[in-house]
């Protein structure tokens, strides 16, 4: 009757809720007094209704009376059947009020809900890491416990989640999801969605200290402890990691360590993914240049090689802010600064600051010189000394000054060529000698030389000694006849490069010295300092004829005015 009536006349004390039956009302007040006098016999696990009991104990028992008619699932509870006939009805009434999207569940409706408010109510006690979801907490527990309850039934491989076990299909060697540029197969459906970013360039993870962007979520938890200072850097080697497997990873360098077998070539990895990279093989080169169409094995190749059609050099030196593209650019200069100089030759003592300057410096020891001159067949130890001096026979001279346009055919010569044009190029080095000023230590010490008549550098035929090694280097073609500079236009052979380029003014017609009293222009400088001499009233004449008095200023004018008399010049001082 006071259900039709509406009557209800208990009423809780706490809340003042009102029931129809004193029953309800009891069962109501446990909520306040947390109250749980029913308990399960098997578990111990405690009810505030009778009912709830009677429903749980069919979790023990197994019972399910409730049979879907559609599906024939079974469920133990009425209401579980009526929430699961809502997905053959496709019926969704519960409607998230944020984002419209809609729900079969009205727990699940509460669960969503948390993905906009941010609530994280479930909390590792160990860790402090928060969930929203206490299914999730659940299979992070597994994480400290170390428990992996799901195992491969081929390879005994155990998996912390049920949907690790069934990606894991490395033994069916079924790779269902394709890359639909570059037919690329993958396992797992995420690897092809991350394989796609590298065609597309797309990189939505984005640093928010730097803007750094990247294409993978692990690349950019890898990049945040770059700016994490207070990052715990916990397991040493001289190198520090904040991870305890990096460092297990690391110590196989140290100790030699690869595990990782190319079955073709035995080549050994000290991780997997280098050996998943050892595609020499294959000859697969699946990323392409969009500029040049030049292919790459890896990825990260591409990228470096990219930056030198968009001149992009993203490494920065704190110290002299000189710009690199790649970070191993960086790395290496920064020894500059440092004076670092890791590499030491074992025999003479000698230190390099990379491992392949040490490895070239060792061939002066075993004289090993690999690289021949297809034209005159002289050798030499690096490539790069090869390259230089092939320029010689061809002319080539790519270095060029964008001031003068004189040419250069190697990058150094034009270094120290700017010097000229630099006019606030700081010559902080000064001879105590002479005062004259150098921009580099090394000049100075080379002309410290000249004052000191120190000639280090001895030819072993006749003993003539040089201040310079390059001065040496030119002194020995005469004994050996050696002439590799010619003259395009007419073949004459010359010991010097000078020499040729001097030459070759006669077939130009070039004259590039000029007085700058009369305008007479010459072509070697040399010319131009004996005709100043012309202009230089004062300039006094020290070599006198004994037969006419008449009076030089220059040796080689007298020698020749004496052959007039027929007689060879003797060089008189004048009075």
């Amino acid at each position: 009757m006071r259900d039709a009536i509406g009557e209800k006349p208990f009423e809780c004390t706490v809340c003042s809720k009102r029931f129809t039956k004193s029953c309800h009302m009891v069962e109501h007040s446990r909520i306040h007094s947390g109250q749980k006098p029913y308990k399960c016999h098997v578990c111990n696990k405690e009810f505030r209704q009778s009912a709830g009991l009677h429903y749980h104990m069919r979790v023990h028992t197994g019972e399910k009376p409730y049979k879907c008619r559609v599906c024939d699932n079974e469920f133990s509870q009425f209401g579980q059947l009526n929430v699961h006939m809502r997905v053959h009805m496709g019926q969704k009434p519960y409607n998230c009020h944020r984002c419209n999207k809609t729900f079969s569940q009205n727990g699940c409706l509460k669960r969503h809900l948390r993905v906009h408010t941010g609530e994280k109510p479930f909390k590792c006690r160990m860790c402090e890491k928060a969930f929203r979801w206490s299914s999730y907490l659940n299979v992070h527990m597994r994480v400290h416990t170390g428990q992996k309850p799901y195992k491969c039934s081929l390879c005994k491989k155990s998996f912390r989640q049920s949907g690790s076990l069934q990606r894991h299909k490395c033994h069916s060697g079924e790779k269902p999801f394709e890359c639909t540029v570059c037919s690329k197969q993958f396992t797992k459906s995420c690897h092809m969605v991350e394989h796609s970013r590298i065609h597309s360039g797309e990189k939505p993870y984005k640093c928010y200290v730097c803007n750094k962007k990247v294409r993978q979520s692990a690349g950019l938890n890898s990049h945040m402890k770059v700016h994490t200072d207070t990052e715990q850097k916990q397991y040493k080697c001289h190198n520090q990691f904040s991870k305890f497997g990096q460092l297990n990873v690391h110590m196989r360098v140290h100790m030699g360590e690869k595990p990782h077998s190319c079955s073709l070539c035995k080549k050994g990895f000290g991780q997997s993914d280098s050996l998943q990279q050892h595609t020499c093989h294959s000859g697969e080169k699946p990323f392409e240049c969009t500029v040049c169409g030049k292919r790459f094995t890896k990825s990260c190749h591409m990228v470096e090689h990219s930056r030198i059609h968009s001149g992009e050099k993203p490494y920065k030196c704190y110290v002299c802010n000189k710009e690199f593209r790649q970070s191993a650019g960086l790395h290496y200069h920064m020894r500059v600064h440092t004076g670092e100089k890791p590499y030491k030759c074992s025999l003479c003592t000698k230190s390099f600051r990379q491992f392949v300057s040490l490895q070239q410096h060792k061939r002066c020891h075993s004289g090993q010189k690999r690289f021949k001159c297809t034209v005159c067949s002289k050798r030499f130890t690096k490539s790069c000394h090869m390259v230089e001096h092939s320029r010689i026979h061809t002319g080539e001279k790519p270095f060029k000054c964008y001031t003068c346009n004189k040419e250069f055919r190697q990058s150094a010569g034009l270094n120290s060529h700017m010097k000229v044009h630099t006019d606030t190029q700081e010559k902080q080095y000064k001879c105590h000698v002479c005062d004259k000023e150098f921009s580099q230590f090394d000049q100075l010490n080379v002309h410290m030389g000249v004052h000191m008549g120190q000639k280090p550098h001895s030819c072993s035929l006749c003993k003539k000694s040089f201040g310079q090694s390059g001065s040496l280097q030119q002194h020995k073609r005469c004994y050996s006849g050696e002439k590799p500079f010619e003259c395009t236009v007419c073949s004459k052979r010359f010991t010097k490069s000078c020499h040729l380029v001097e030459h070759s003014r006669i077939h130009s017609g070039e004259k590039p010295y000029k007085c700058f009293v009369c305008n007479k222009q010459f072509r070697q400088s040399a010319g131009l300092n004996s005709h100043m001499k012309v202009h230089m009233d004062t300039e006094e004449k020290q070599y006198k004829c004994h037969v006419c008095d008449k009076e030089f200023s220059q040796f080689d004018e007298l020698n020749v005015h004496m052959r007039a008399h027929g007689r060879e010049a003797i060089p008189m001082f004048a009075v």
